[in-house]
């Protein structure tokens, strides 16, 4: 596109019967796309998506044309799976809310740090009191509910051997299949965005948000060729995928507001988003109260407003971050472990002004109960 323009060469001129005149303007991307897949250049007519040879002759060459088709392919299915992309919104066109709409990756900067979201179309464009069932998801955490749910299907050998062996009879190629599943579970933690993507594509068909559950339908024709490491399969292009049948993997999950934020939580689980994933947040207080405590220790006689001085806070402040110090282990454990309730947030830890010193208590007060421990 930049050398043509460089080179001075425009669009054809087209000329209308009203005097009105088109074209005439440097190529764009769009138009250049096109005409890298124009199968007139091949010697072929094309009609209602069917190749005919035509009469002419063609002016590409079939290995020229095929490197070609091949390139293009090969940048749709990286700008699918957004290889490249900083940071790659990974169920793009897969999440659906409960009325059928799709959830669209969007974000908000505050701070300088970033903020993503999957948002329901509806709520792009009118607010919520004109549409009270869209959703407001919080990316990190559906993202994460999913792709646990899907490496627990792959870790589950006997759920992996029940699906392929209504498509693969031969026990050998049954018994190869599971194997590639396992090692697909251990290299998990070390795959790529782009490589997540690129599975989560080829295997899954819908993803759909319900008020109570997140349900994930995978086609299970495609599992062999997700193990196999298959190219990636972006639309039902065949009557044998469209035929195959559509496995649901349902996790119990809401949504639910935690301080001034939203987050999604797995049911019979706890920490940031159901996953075992600690608050950066909560860990930072915790952390910073044991500092403070171990200042005011071997602070050599020194008063409270003076070691909090010398710190370079008020006292009340000082006061507020030392009150995690008298936590309940377990509390303490659960919160650096990321399995504390979603609804404990630092703020609402630091303004816990009238924190229990029985244990059972915090747990209470704090919201724990023993599936945390």
């Amino acid at each position: 596109m930049q050398e043509l323009g460089a080179d001075g060469i425009v669009s054809k001129v087209r000329h209308y019967s009203n005097g009105r005149h088109a074209g005439g303007v440097p190529l764009a991307r769009g138009a250049l796309y096109l005409m890298l897949q124009n199968r007139i250049y091949r010697g072929e007519i094309v009609h209602r998506d069917e190749s005919y040879p035509g009469e002419h002759d063609a002016i590409i060459d079939h290995g020229l044309w095929n490197a070609v088709q091949t390139r293009l392919s090969a940048n749709r299915i990286d700008g699918k799976t957004g290889t490249g992309v900083r940071e790659t919104s990974l169920l793009a066109g897969l999440l659906y809310d409960v009325c059928g709409n799709r959830l669209t990756p969007s974000h908000a900067n505050k701070k300088s740090k970033r903020y993503r979201y999957y948002v329901s179309q509806p709520l792009t464009t009118n607010n919520r009191v004109a549409t009270p069932a869209g959703r407001r998801i919080p990316a990190g955490d559906i993202e994460n509910l999913v792709i646990h749910r899907i490496r627990g299907f792959f870790a589950d050998r006997c759920e992996v051997f029940e699906v392929i062996s209504r498509y693969v009879r031969n026990a050998a190629e049954q018994k190869s299949l599971i194997g590639m599943a396992s090692g697909l579970v251990k290299r998990w933690d070390h795959l790529q965005p782009a490589e997540i993507r690129s599975i989560l594509l080829s295997l899954v068909n819908r993803i759909e948000v319900h008020e109570d559950k997140v349900n994930i339908m995978i086609n299970t024709g495609r599992i062999a060729s997700v193990l196999k490491g298959d190219p990636v399969v972006l639309h039902d292009t065949n009557k044998k995928d469209q035929e195959a049948e559509i496995r649901i993997l349902s996790v119990p999950a809401r949504i639910k507001r935690a301080g001034l934020g939203i987050r999604m939580i797995i049911d019979g689980s706890v920490g940031a988003a159901g996953n075992g994933k600690a608050d950066p947040s909560l860990v930072r207080l915790v952390v910073n109260s044991h500092v403070f405590h171990e200042k005011l220790v071997r602070g050599g006689g020194r008063s409270l407003g003076e070691i909090a001085i010398k710190q370079g806070v008020t006292p009340s402040y000082f006061t507020r971050i030392l009150r995690p110090t008298y936590l309940a282990p377990d509390i303490t454990r659960a919160i650096l472990d990321g399995r504390h309730p979603p609804t404990l947030t630092a703020a609402k830890l630091a303004k816990a002004s009238r924190l229990p010193l029985d244990w059972a208590e915090q747990r209470k007060v704090l919201g724990f109960n023993q599936t945390c421990f």
